[in-house]
């Protein structure tokens, strides 16, 4: 593969969104050897699927709208994709931007702190080197993957969203193709509105995980079942509560209450006492999510989906202040 390999960006937009241009600026990579491509509808995995149909760069770029990626993070894609053992797929966190408003603050740690997210804080953080990975770190608005493996697997499961990258990756891994985390691959989303908003963002995720589970089965997503779990067990506790079954309520706590209090020391900010609660909370929501996910119904057929898609940066193309 080329040092400087064509690429294609591919974002999936609602209709009737204006993406500027002049948002990729910064992009410290050849004007010619990339392009932009923006799909407006209302399924993404939909969208991403058609979009790569237009696509002409050896390797597809993945972002959300509000992924903003950093000034390097097509000569990383490169990097990337140039290793010895060439990688089916490539992906890198992406960082959480806070306002100075206290619960954006809260919010990011929530997202990037083991107590709530365990190692899927990743998906949110830099950490550790290059390494090989799943889809328990990469994230689906940071996801490079070569445009000949993406064919040969299929693409994005189109009855799936969000969790479309989920299955995704884990079909590719069963292929045998190499997947990388790559900490230094990133782009930055910035975190908006309140309390609500939050969680639903988290709600979305167990619902998506829950209809992941009805695609591929319970042995892929055993590890995402330890909210249900949760959730099941604090029910319990109205109808059964001995002093033994106490116990794994009590290590949550101690775990939760460790975690606020190694925050709230470590950045001088009382409030973020709040992980706990709020851990919990996120928690909940997700199982609740999930359980949706498992019993209701599928999206509707893509025969009835329309797209629009439009290339706003083409290879030979300037971008302009």
């Amino acid at each position: 593969m080329k040092d400087r390999p064509f690429i294609s960006i591919i974002i999936p937009v609602e209709k009737g969104t204006q993406l500027p241009l002049s948002l990729f600026r910064n992009l410290k990579y050849p004007s010619s050897r990339f392009e932009i491509i923006v799909v407006e509808g209302e399924h993404p995995s939909f969208q991403r699927n058609k979009a790569v149909e237009k696509a002409q760069g050896e390797i597809l770029c993945f972002l959300d709208k509000d992924s903003r990626p950093s000034s390097d993070y097509l000569e990383e894609v490169a990097r990337s994709f140039n290793s010895g053992d060439i990688p089916g797929v490539v992906g890198g966190p992406a960082i959480p931007v806070s306002s100075s408003y206290w619960m954006s603050i809260l919010f990011s740690r929530i997202l990037t702190s083991f107590f709530p997210l365990l190692w899927l804080r990743s998906r949110y953080k830099r950490r550790g080197k290059i390494r090989a990975s799943d889809e328990k770190e990469l994230i689906g608005c940071n996801l490079c993957v070569r445009k000949d493996v993406f064919q040969k697997t299929g693409g994005f499961n189109e009855l799936l969203y969000p969790n479309e990258e989920n299955e995704f990756l884990n079909r590719i891994k069963r292929k045998g193709y190499r997947i990388l985390y790559n900490p230094n691959l990133k782009v930055y989303r910035r975190i908006e509105g309140g309390l609500k908003k939050f969680l639903c963002r988290f709600y979305r995720y167990g619902k998506g995980r829950g209809n992941e589970i009805r695609v591929e089965g319970l042995r892929p997503n055993l590890l995402y079942l330890l909210p249900l779990f949760l959730l099941l067990y604090v029910f319990s506790l109205f109808f059964f509560h001995p002093w033994w079954y106490l116990f794994p309520l009590y290590l949550y706590i101690l775990l939760g209450g460790f975690s606020a209090l190694f925050y709230s020391w470590k950045e001088r900010k009382i409030y973020l006492f709040l992980l706990l609660p709020l851990s919990f909370l996120v928690h909940f929501i997700y199982a609740l999510g999930m359980i949706k996910g498992l019993v209701a119904n599928r999206n509707s057929s893509p025969k009835t989906w329309k797209v629009e898609i439009r290339k706003i940066k083409g290879f030979s193309d300037e971008i302009t202040l």
